[in-house]
């Protein structure tokens, strides 16, 4: 292995330790983009929406299912705007 190659492979494993460190840093601390605040209101929406379809109130679940296309759509829109 050339020793450019061997500088890439530490560079590449420094990048990777140092992502897990700060996912393991915003997990201990509760820190969330705004992006992981919005999946995680849409993931509760999409449960609420499926007991009230399970009880059979059709109308509650029809509203929350509504709530959750519009969560996911601010989603989508804040994942385009980072690119």
């Amino acid at each position: 292995m050339k020793s450019w190659q061997n500088s890439d492979l530490l560079f590449k494993i420094h990048n990777q330790i140092k992502e897990y460190s700060m996912n393991w840093f915003k997990k201990i601390f509760g820190i969330k983009t705004p992006v992981e605040r919005k999946q995680q209101q849409l993931a509760a929406i999409q449960e609420k929406a499926f007991q009230a379809q399970r009880n059979g109130d059709l109308r509650l679940a029809g509203k929350y299912f509504y709530e959750a296309v519009a969560i996911e759509t601010e989603i989508v829109e804040m994942l385009k705007g980072r690119q």
